[in-house]
């Protein structure tokens, strides 16, 4: 499931694709992919930004991966 949401993010640079379409490129269940995305968030893996509207149907939620650079550099 992470796999395929990396390569999203890999070639796009974020990923806006509906759990049902991540689900049917992993070939799991939309439940799964749910649920890999909520661990992978809690855990740090992805970021999550949902967007969401008042009077209208809301965005799909943007899926990133955390900044791998350090704000004042390594602490080696």
């Amino acid at each position: 499931m992470i796999r395929v949401i990396f390569a999203v993010i890999s070639a796009e640079g974020r990923c806006t694709k509906r759990l049902d379409e991540i689900a049917r490129l992993a070939g799991a269940s939309r439940l799964t992919a749910r649920n890999s995305v909520k661990e992978a968030v809690h855990y740090g893996i992805l970021e999550r930004r949902e967007r969401r509207f008042a009077t209208a149907v809301s965005a799909t939620n943007v899926l990133t991966a955390p900044s791998t650079t350090f704000r004042d550099g390594p602490k080696w």
